[in-house]
């Protein structure tokens, strides 16, 4: 049956008691007694005693709520003094008991303690003898709560020691962790809890828990620091305890039920913080120095071994990393000591000479050299270790090694060192050198072919560069490139004859400063962004009328032609200008000599028809007079 709390019929007296008794029961059936005991109570400090008036009361009362401490008369109607011992003993065995007997010849104190009391006393009594057996039981319940304590926490220790150390993966240690703390019923937790780890960005990450609510695994999945009860123990670096719910308990969800914890970080010995194990407590539960204790001595051992763990990890991380790096190497690779034997060897190795990695361990490195060789690798090898530092032995390409089956191949020898608090080593790095021989032949005649074509490439380009010299400044037409930002980057002679600037004062300068009419520019850069994009733009490809700006400010007409190429995937522009003034004022002139002329013949066409006109009115005239027409006149 669930145990209540103190009801209200149990009598609350007192205040804070320097006894370690949490709850009393007074159990007599006298009046006169139960008074005196319960003004010694009081007296004492004791916040919390019940009463009852016999045995069968009593057992009322334990079957209700836990006691620590039981006070008893021996003579009592019902079920008397020792019935209630016997009780005690078989089913609260952990409950103190203090007897009070009296002058009877039906009990006898042997009978008292048989029956199960850890003390008694006979009435009258004075309070100081009372108060001195509670001191005496208070001090030996500490001792034995000490010594199972430290037998439990060693236990403890002992368990998580095996889960720790387990050949499993961490998340899974984690697991088991917090299985089997939050098991231990005798530390007065809930079956219950969560492990959290330390993340770079100050907070915690949930790494396991045990029977937690689904929703924590999304709401706790990360807990910053100083958020929540976890959160505060990770930035404080301090056990957090709460007994119940209250402020502090920032991450709630629908149901939770009343409950309180404990949040113990786990810090290294340097004080480095690792993470927060969390666990639940039962609603009300009272904090405990020994329980604290315990549990940190459980996050001292855990951190202990975490660090142990990520030690493990990062050697085998490394490890793997070595092998991989050593099986992966395109070279042989030898691990020797002092004495020139041979430790470690690679796949490669096994390639060069032919021998299987067992054949080679613990063998002196002169097994794999010719006779003509070991005296001159010898000295090498001695040298090296007495100045430490890496060497290439390759003799000028004739140093040669020596296969299991007895024939020789070329090879290079690299030496460097390795220096640890069990000695000098040497990495011996060998490669096979006809390969690398036939490699640099090969290099060698790619290298050649490779200069013969860029010296080609490169005469090639200084007669194209002179052709396009000799092309550009015997051009009549002025040739200017622009490159993709709008800059000159080509000027003619033609062009400073055009327009008055010379190469150097114009190159890498924005063309729109130096040539084009103020005017016209933003037309020209609005229309410039558009071909740097593209490459194309309204000009481009035609021939066009436009005016110029010349070095004098004065501005002239010019004939435009634009082509777009593509340098280095950027689009660049070549403009060909012709100055076409005077052709213009050619063209002007020409247009003034027609139009006089039209004017001329309009004239001279009118005075014709007039003379024509004329001599028919004569030759009319004579006729109608009877002469002969005088004048000859042909349609």
């Amino acid at each position: 049956m669930k145990k209540d709390k103190f009801t209200p019929e149990t009598e609350i007296c007192g205040s804070e008691s320097s006894f370690e008794f949490e709850r009393v029961l007074l159990v007599d059936d006298s009046p006169a007694v139960m008074n005196m005991l319960k003004r010694f109570m009081t007296s004492i400090g004791y916040k919390r005693y019940v009463v009852a008036v016999d045995g069968l009361e009593a057992v009322e009362f334990l079957r209700r709520q836990d006691f620590d401490l039981v006070i008893t008369d021996i003579e009592m109607p019902g079920m008397d003094g020792l019935e209630l011992l016997q009780h005690l003993r078989e089913h609260y065995p952990d409950t103190a008991t203090i007897a009070i007997t009296g002058y009877s010849k039906k009990y006898h104190f042997i009978d008292v303690i048989k029956a199960g009391a850890t003390d008694f006393i006979t009435k009258p009594f004075p309070i100081e003898e009372l108060e001195a057996k509670l001191s005496r039981i208070c001090r030996e319940r500490t001792a034995a709560r000490v010594c199972q304590y430290e037998v439990k926490t060693n236990k403890i220790i002992n368990d998580l020691l095996h889960i720790f150390l387990a050949d499993i993966k961490i998340d899974k240690i984690f697991t088991e962790f917090m299985r089997h703390l939050s098991s231990l019923s005798w530390l007065g937790l809930e079956e219950k809890g969560a492990i959290f780890w330390v993340n770079n960005d100050k907070s915690l990450q949930l790494m396991a828990g045990h029977n937690l609510n689904k929703s924590l695994f999304t709401t706790c999945a990360t807990v910053p620091f100083g958020t929540c009860l976890c959160g505060q123990a990770a930035q404080s670096g301090e056990l957090v305890f709460t007994g119940h719910l209250d402020a502090r308990h920032e991450n709630l969800y629908e149901g939770m039920s009343e409950h309180g914890h404990y949040c113990v970080p786990m810090k290294t010995a340097a004080g480095k913080l690792l993470g927060v194990f969390t666990l639940y407590l039962k609603d009300g539960t009272r904090r405990l120095r020994h329980v604290e204790n315990t549990l940190l001595t459980v996050a001292k051992t855990a951190a202990v071994v975490i660090q142990y763990h990520m030690a493990r990890k990062k050697i085998l991380i490394n490890e793997q990393k070595f092998e991989l790096v050593l099986e992966s190497s395109p070279d042989g690779i030898m691990f020797v000591n002092e004495s020139g034997r041979i430790l470690l060897a690679n796949r490669q190795i096994e390639r060069l000479f032919g021998y299987q990695r067992r054949e080679l361990l613990n063998q002196n490195v002169e097994m794999l050299i010719p006779k003509r060789f070991t005296v001159k690798c010898s000295r090498y090898l001695s040298d090296f270790f007495k100045n430490p530092q890496r060497k290439v032995i390759n003799d000028n390409f004739n140093l040669w090694g020596l296969c299991k089956d007895g024939s020789e191949i070329a090879i290079e020898a690299a030496l460097s060192p390795v220096c640890t608090e069990n000695g000098h080593y040497a990495i011996v790095s060998i490669r096979d050198n006809n390969e690398r021989r036939q490699l640099q032949m090969e290099l060698k005649a790619h290298r050649e072919h490779l200069e013969e074509l860029v010296t080609e490439r490169s005469r090639e380009l200084r007669e194209s560069e002179a052709q396009l010299r000799a092309i550009t400044s015997s051009a009549q037409s002025a040739i200017l490139m622009i490159n993709s930002e709008g800059l000159i980057s080509f000027w003619n002679e033609a062009a400073t004859k055009c327009f008055g600037w010379q190469a150097d004062e114009v190159l890498n300068k924005a063309v729109q400063n130096f040539i084009i009419p103020l005017r016209h520019r933003e037309e020209h850069l609005h229309g410039f962004k558009k071909f740097i994009e593209t490459g194309a733009g309204k000009n481009v490809g035609k021939i066009v009328d436009v005016f110029g700006l010349r070095r004098s400010g004065e501005e002239f007409p010019l004939e435009l032609a634009i082509s777009a190429v593509k340098i280095k995937n950027k689009w660049h522009a070549i403009g060909i200008i012709t100055d076409v003034t005077s052709r213009k004022e050619a063209e002007k002139e020409l247009r003034r000599r027609m139009s006089d002329l039209e004017k001329f013949n309009r004239l001279a066409v009118g005075r014709e028809l007039t003379m024509i006109e004329l001599k028919k009115e004569i030759n009319r005239l004579l006729v109608k007079s009877g002469e002969k027409e005088r004048y000859n006149i042909e349609n």
